[in-house]
């Protein structure tokens, strides 16, 4: 069965369409949820209250404190974390792999559509923000390694916590590619990603476990108490001096 077959009949057999505009950005502007802004101590000490008796004492804080080391984050992310983390200390997901939670449920048809609802675009792009600033993800990791959680990034796109001895075994690095393998090519063939506003009827490899997951980071961002504040912090303005100095066109000459 040709690609362009598959692209096409699974276009042609459904009444829901492509995503208009493209979702998988970082650079954007405030799209108006309350969520979509810096994170605050308000929000931190909030998310603590929400994991206490799930995650261990203090590591809450200490997660935020790892992911703002060179920057700022959404409360989304910060939360998102705490699922994952929360996930493989429960032990939840696919025994010899871990706790999967995709940033797409792909379509288990044979076909390779990929489907969002609005709080998995929000938790992608903050996830996609906070992951670029590499010196802050290796503060995370090495922070839940030293927790025995191993935190780890898929293509196309999602991420798995799980147990750092596990990560290491051939098991494990199987199931690794074939998920890498399976997610990289739908997105690299530009296969559509399509707003879904739930998962009921979709056979996807979206877990009940990940789908809950995503439940209650929206229950809680809806709850937070802090809105958004557009003021910006000094330390952003003595970051611009030093930014000015190293890349002005006086410099450069």
């Amino acid at each position: 069965m040709s690609l362009k077959f598959l692209f096409n009949k699974e276009i042609s057999s459904s009444n829901l369409q492509p995503n208009s505009q493209e979702k998988h950005i970082m650079c954007h502007t405030f799209n108006g949820n309350n969520w979509d802004r810096v994170a605050t101590s308000t929000d931190v000490a909030e998310i603590v209250q929400r994991y206490s008796g799930t995650l261990p004492d203090g590591l809450v804080a200490k997660i935020f404190q790892a992911m703002t080391s060179c920057g700022f984050i959404k409360p989304i992310a910060l939360a998102f974390v705490c699922e994952l983390v929360a996930g493989k200390i429960n032990n939840l997901g696919v025994k010899n792999f871990g706790f999967f939670i995709p940033f797409s449920g792909m379509s288990l048809d044979g076909g390779l559509i990929r489907y969002q609802t609005p709080v998995i675009v929000e938790c992608h792009n903050a996830w996609a923000s906070f992951s670029m600033g590499q010196r802050s993800k290796e503060a995370l990791v090495d922070l839940l390694r030293d927790c025995n959680v191993e935190l780890m990034e898929l293509h196309d796109c999602g991420c798995i916590s799980t147990d750092p001895m596990l990560s290491q075994t051939r098991i494990f690095g199987e199931t690794y590619r074939s998920v890498n393998f399976f997610r990289s090519f739908a997105e690299s063939a530009g296969y559509p990603v399509i707003t879904v506003d739930s998962f009921d009827e979709l056979q996807t490899d979206m877990s009940l476990d990940a789908l809950e997951a995503y439940s209650r980071i929206e229950q809680l961002m809806q709850t937070l108490s802090d809105k958004p504040n557009f003021q910006i912090p000094a330390s952003v303005f003595e970051a611009q001096e030093v930014v000015r100095g190293l890349f002005s066109v006086t410099t450069l000459v």
